[in-house]
């Protein structure tokens, strides 16, 4: 989980005076009591031995009826009730970001509740004054420390995906039994929801796509980086960003299965469907169609989509329970019937599309029921 917490913080104080010691001091746009947290590590080298006081343009008022109770967000209630470690991430006012194509300096105060959730204050507008203090990082200890953050990362990671249940899996039950194709694609989901954010994180750093590699443990990847500046010099994998896609975190002895499902003219007629569901329903979003309709269908068709790929992989595999199959494949049938009803709500010229492809599919899962034995 990652908790952006800008909005909710008026100012704050970052001092890192005591070496591998970070007291953050936090005050609230809902007036109540600051926060304060104590961090092991130290600071970024740009502020690491130093004291500094930030205000933050972001901060959002909250708006309160006369005579309701002001409620303190959820994110800064946990914070207050946490009773084990906060891990220091990076915490910097030199991070750099482009908006268009300006680059933005940025204060960036990240840390971690245990592993589990991510918090991140960042802001492009805020100003600040800075005390030095009696040390200084070396250029060596901000390498370790620097390590040292990746790997807090690493371990939120890891916790992020070994908690994840998508659809894949949180949509299973006794008319839909889980399969082992559905946790497959369970952890290469987790993994590909938590790229964005990583992405986010490091790609205006050097050697950024090498550490996005090293957070999912993509380990094949780094040493094609060293091998390449082993032949072609220091430098040479910088062109090398990788475009992360579900099949990098599908196990490499199951590639090549999932790539042959993924050809299959059912799946094919179901990412048709999907291309459908962009354009018309998910693009028209907050325009011609209802939100609400819009976020009641995303879900059920999202969990149809995996469920087919799973279901196809586990027909494909040489001895299959032919029951669980069965079973799986009559309930997609039958969700295929519940869009039908939702898809029949739309607007003309949204439904028009998605009825069209809607049919296709569900002839093609039709027949593909017809084929198995």
């Amino acid at each position: 989980m990652l908790a952006f917490i800008a909005p909710l913080i008026t100012r704050g104080v970052i001092d890192n005076t005591v070496r591998d010691r970070i007291v953050l001091e936090l005050e609230l746009t809902s007036g109540s009591e600051p926060l304060r947290l104590e961090l092991r590590g130290n600071c970024l080298q740009d502020i690491a031995g130093c004291r500094v006081e930030f205000e933050n343009g972001l901060a959002v008022k909250p708006s309160v009826s006369e005579g309701e109770e002001r409620r303190e967000a959820d994110i800064v209630q946990l914070i207050r009730s946490h009773q084990g470690k906060f891990h220091a991430g990076d915490i910097t006012l030199s991070r750099r970001e482009f908006t268009g194509n300006t680059l933005h300096n940025l204060l960036s105060v990240e840390f971690f509740i245990d592993s589990r959730i991510r918090v991140l204050l960042q802001s492009m507008r805020f100003r600040f004054t800075i005390a030095r203090g009696s040390w200084r990082l070396s250029d060596e200890e901000a390498s370790v420390q620097h390590l040292l953050n990746r790997e807090a990362m690493h371990e939120h990671v890891l916790y992020s995906v070994s908690h994840f249940r998508g659809a894949t899996v949180a949509l299973t039950g006794p008319n839909f039994p889980l399969c082992h194709w559905d946790i497959r694609l369970n952890r290469a989901e987790a993994y590909m929801s938590i790229m964005p954010t990583l992405r986010e994180k490091y790609r205006c750093e050097p050697g950024g796509h090498l550490s996005e590699a090293y957070l999912v443990d993509r380990t094949d990847l780094l040493t094609e980086a060293a091998e390449s500046e082993d032949a072609h010099g220091h430098g040479s994998s910088h062109c090398c960003v990788h475009s992360w896609e579900m099949l990098d975190f599908i196990e490499p002895e199951h590639v090549d299965q999932v790539m042959q499902a993924m050809h299959h003219p059912l799946f094919a007629d179901t990412s048709r469907m999907t291309e459908a569901v962009k354009e018309h329903l998910i693009d028209q979003y907050g325009k011609a169609v209802a939100k609400e309709l819009v976020q009641s269908f995303i879900p059920l068709y999202s969990s149809l989509v995996s469920h087919i790929l799973s279901t196809l992989l586990l027909t494909m595999d040489e001895s299959y329970p032919v029951e669980t199959a069965a079973l799986r494949l009559e309930t997609l049938c039958r969700r295929l019937g519940n869009i039908s009803k939702l898809v029949a709500t739309l607007p003309v010229p949204q439904r028009t599309p998605l009825s069209k492809a809607l049919s296709t599919l569900t002839s093609s899962l039709t027949t593909f029921c017809s084929t198995l034995h």
